[in-house]
């Protein structure tokens, strides 16, 4: 049976080679996006080497990082060898690559996809042998044998999770509940306040929700997708950003301010100057060393419809895991409307297809629309608002497990001091929250420093005394 999966993992290497050596990312695009084959699903060392490389290099190629071809696959195997103890054969172990690529010219291959499944399959069988090696001894030797039974089943639900299976009772939704534990948006008082989760008696992003951040026109939503874009990163997190409003290279730009606080003008300026890696300045290796950490951990694309965004989800979580936390902001759900019927209807659906990525892929979607026009006039007026709606659709709300309404503040200042602050700041409001206890009586209201020098949300309350906000609008 071991040879068996060695030439199915075989028959994948060679058709990628084959591929790629006639510049097409047909097999690999297809293994990554749709498939879901990761590298750990190779058991022979060279060939998940050389599927690693393919498959880093094809999702390179996707976010403008480098070129797909033959020449740099090869390259991307040759620096795996080199950098995980094979340096000494490595140029040895390189000539027989490019022999082999030489005599799949025209050959007949197996089919890879099926290849793939057998693959995966086996995988899943392993995994299981792995686990239940040890289940007895786990549950005999346990000070609290139900706990432990309870992790036990956590972990054969990820398993399956993982492979597309859905849980099939109660009590392993409750398991795997237990495990979408939320972890900090950066900000400890909109843990607190907005994104609090009462089953995890704490805050935060959590695995499988939606999250809808409503604002009106240039109020600041793509200050708050960068704000949480450079948070999340930071604490060693993959993030995806999918913008139909903002240009890929113009976010890049926008985060790298964020994440280093130079100015933006001065990270352009220094772009060219990168390749001449002897000579940087401080300012310029800053620059670099924030550029390389951004192509492994920040993915930037334009969407065009939630087909899409779907295949760039698998794809990212491919590669990932799913174990690592990931971050999925979308600028502007508007964007999906395809034109084609009633725009509220198909906002709602658009909210349900995107908590079904969410849930199916365990990623925290976090969802930026435009509020409507009489949310808008309450901010503008009051800085807060009583409307619960995004433009046009209450489907966005139903399908969102939170919803939160933002607001550059209108300076109308309150009775405290360093009331110019109110002049920059940021208005973030809860109108949803399905996991709060509301007997909590705590504020959902909340305004904080905008740093403009990063382009970011601060971290600092200015307040949250939401009744005496009321009272100074006269409401």
């Amino acid at each position: 049976m071991t040879t068996s999966y060695r030439e199915q993992q075989k028959s994948i290497v060679w058709n990628l080679l084959a591929d790629a050596n006639n510049g097409r990312t047909d097999t690999i695009a297809r293994l990554t996006d749709k498939v879901g084959l990761s590298p750990d699903k190779f058991t022979d060392h060279h060939y998940r080497v050389a599927y690693q490389s393919f498959q880093d290099v094809f999702i390179k190629s996707q976010t403008g990082g480098q070129s797909f071809s033959l020449p740099s696959v090869l390259g991307s195997i040759e620096e795996n060898y080199r950098t995980n103890g094979h340096a000494s054969d490595a140029e040895q172990l390189m000539k027989h690559w490019s022999a082999r690529t030489k005599t799949l010219e025209g050959a007949q291959l197996s089919n890879p996809y099926s290849a793939a499944a057998i693959l995966m399959r086996a995988n899943i069988r392993d995994q299981f042998q792995i686990l239940s090696d040890g289940l007895y001894e786990r549950v005999r030797t346990a000070e609290e044998p139900a706990a432990e039974l309870a992790d036990i089943a956590a972990e054969i639900n990820a398993l399956a999770s993982a492979h597309g299976e859905q849980v099939s009772s109660y009590r392993q939704e409750l398991v795997h509940a237990s495990g979408l534990k939320p972890i900090s948006c950066g900000n400890a008082w909109m843990d607190e306040h907005i994104l609090w989760n009462k089953l995890a008696n704490k805050g935060g992003f959590s695995p499988e929700m939606l999250v809808s951040w409503f604002a009106p026109s240039e109020n600041g939503k793509t200050s708050a997708a960068t704000t949480f874009a450079t948070s999340w990163i930071a604490r060693g997190f993959p993030c995806l950003m999918l913008t139909a409003e903002e240009s890929r290279t113009n976010f890049a730009v926008r985060v790298v301010n964020a994440y280093t606080g130079l100015p933006a003008s001065e990270i352009i300026d220094a772009i060219p100057q990168l390749e001449n890696t002897e000579n940087l300045t401080e300012i310029q290796k800053e620059i670099a060393e924030t550029l390389d950490y951004m192509d492994e951990m920040l993915y930037t694309y334009e969407i065009a419809s939630l087909d899409t965004i779907e295949r760039y989800v698998r794809r990212h979580r491919t590669q990932f895991g799913y174990e690592i936390p990931i971050l999925v902001m979308v600028d502007h759900i508007g964007a999906t409307d395809s034109g084609k019927g009633n725009w509220s209807r198909e906002m709602e659906q658009s909210a349900k297809r995107l908590k079904e990525i969410a849930m199916r892929y365990m990623v925290t979607m976090l969802v930026f629309g435009q509020a409507s026009s009489q949310m808008e006039e309450d901010f503008k007026e009051k800085n807060y608002t009583t409307e619960k709606d995004m433009r046009g659709s209450h489907g966005v709300r139903q399908w969102s497990d939170y919803v939160v309404g933002s607001c550059r503040h209108n300076g109308n200042p309150l009775p405290i001091p360093g009331v110019s602050r109110f002049n920059t700041a940021t208005v973030v409001h809860s109108i949803k929250n399905r996991f709060r206890d509301d007997s909590r009586k705590l504020s959902f209201w909340g305004v904080f420093d905008f740093d403009v020098l990063r382009g970011t949300i601060a971290e600092t309350l200015i307040t949250d005394d939401f009744q005496l906000q009321v009272s100074m609008t006269g409401d």
